[in-house]
């Protein structure tokens, strides 16, 4: 009886290579905003406050970032043309206006190195949620989740970080209310 010896079989480094959009990867999501009453009209809000953004219990999240996201998300809503007014800070008198409310349920910012030494490691990624309450009354008007990942590896994952995510999920979150208010479209 003759018995066959297996020689395993090496692949080169590039047919690895060629596997790796199977193992990572990024995740840009649309904030969809959903109303929480159907009947609500949001194109009657002309003035939009973005209050402070809040880190979900067990969340970690450094200061600067939560002091830098509703300035981010301000931003983009001034770049576009669903309000005539876009506040960071709050009104002093009760009037009619939307605010915009972010919490932080995950942060993990990564590490660029990482993710230079292989795919997967050392993934950035956050998700938010996102509110739209009646500036007056607090009524909530509608919610969404927005959700932002990387982890490639090699030099395309070295070339992106969290605080390019933040601007993503600000980006999206803009959009999001756009569609929400009946919006499309940027002003400028």
């Amino acid at each position: 009886m003759t018995t066959q010896r297996r020689t395993p079989v090496m692949l080169p480094g590039f047919a690895l290579l060629s596997l790796a959009p199977l193992f990572g990867g990024c995740v840009s999501a649309q904030c969809v905003l959903k109303k929480t009453d159907a009947a609500v009209d949001l194109t009657k809000y002309t003035t939009c406050y973005v209050a402070n953004t809040d880190s979900a219990d067990g969340v970690v999240v450094p200061t600067s970032v939560l002091s830098s996201t509703p300035d981010r998300i301000a931003s983009e809503l001034r770049g576009r043309e669903t309000f005539d007014t876009v506040l960071r800070e709050s009104l002093a008198e009760p009037a009619q206006h939307l605010r915009v409310r972010t919490t932080y349920t995950n942060y993990r910012p990564g590490s660029r190195a990482l993710r230079f030494m292989l795919i997967g490691l050392g993934t950035a990624d956050l998700k938010m949620e996102v509110k739209l309450e009646d500036g007056t009354d607090g009524r909530q008007l509608a919610t969404g989740r927005v959700h932002e990942f990387w982890g490639w590896g090699g030099l395309l994952g070295m070339s992106r970080g969290i605080e390019d995510l933040q601007k993503s999920a600000a980006k999206h979150i803009g959009e999001g209310i756009d569609k929400a208010c009946g919006q499309s479209g940027r002003r400028r």
